[in-house]
């Protein structure tokens, strides 16, 4: 009985003891939810913030964390102020025009006359001559006189081994003898043709001659630069007056 007695005032005890704690005689924490926010809440800590320091980081004296760098990727894709400049073109000079190209055909020249404009070519080759007879004339493709018969004879067999079958030796006095005639034609263009072949099996040293009828009259083409083709025709013009200006014929 004793100590059933004892045990009973020692929970009494501790119930009073808690219900006195539980409501504050202590000096503790007020009760009810009342009482913990003015514990939790201290009004001397309290700042009002303005609208414009929102932003602001929470931290003071915290410094934002820095960007991340650009990857290697993004980096060469966004040029740099100097590249752009440098992917910039430059403006290209405006290269001057090329000369523009001219045709004109001078008729009635004779063949001494042709031969003294393209005399007046000597090495320049930016315009082309070419010169067809108005009557009688034939273009000769011959190897010149050689010093003597015999040696007109050899260089035609060496001639004739070259595949030419037709070449001759010119007996007859005058300008050519000893000459290797090697064909006739009626027209340049198949004289030029003819050369071509000659230089193509190996044959050297022929050349073409115009061979006219006294009194024999030309047309000259002459293609080139513009200006310079000018020039030559105004000379052939001084040259013959009975010459005059004509189309050039078609390509």
């Amino acid at each position: 009985m004793t100590v059933i007695r004892t045990l009973f005032f020692l929970l009494l005890t501790a119930n009073v003891l808690f219900l006195v704690m539980g409501r504050g005689m202590f000096g503790g924490v007020p009760g009810g939810e009342p009482g913990r926010l003015a514990a939790q809440i201290d009004p001397a800590k309290i700042r009002i913030i303005a609208p414009g320091d929102a932003a602001q980081p929470a931290t003071p004296g915290a410094s934002p964390e820095p960007s991340p760098a650009p990857s290697k990727a993004e980096a060469s894709a966004t040029p740099s102020p100097q590249s752009s400049v440098a992917a910039t073109p430059v403006a290209a000079e405006t290269a001057s025009p090329a000369a523009a190209e001219r045709c004109t055909a001078v008729a009635g020249l004779t063949s001494e006359q042709i031969a003294a404009l393209k005399a007046k070519l000597q090495n320049d080759d930016t315009v082309k001559m070419q010169d067809r007879a108005m009557d009688g004339s034939s273009w000769w493709v011959n190897i010149p006189p050689q010093a003597d018969r015999d040696a007109a004879v050899r260089r035609a067999e060496e001639v004739r081994g070259q595949g030419i079958g037709g070449a001759f030796v010119i007996r007859e006095e005058g300008e050519h003898r000893n000459a290797v005639s090697l064909g006739l034609f009626k027209s340049e263009a198949s004289a030029q043709e003819f050369m071509r072949q000659l230089q193509a099996k190996g044959v050297k040293g022929a050349r073409v001659t115009v061979r006219s009828v006294p009194g024999t009259r030309h047309v000259l083409s002459m293609r080139g630069p513009a200006e310079r083709v000018g020039e030559l025709v105004e000379l052939a013009l001084a040259a013959n007056s009975g010459a005059k200006r004509e189309e050039c014929p078609a390509r």
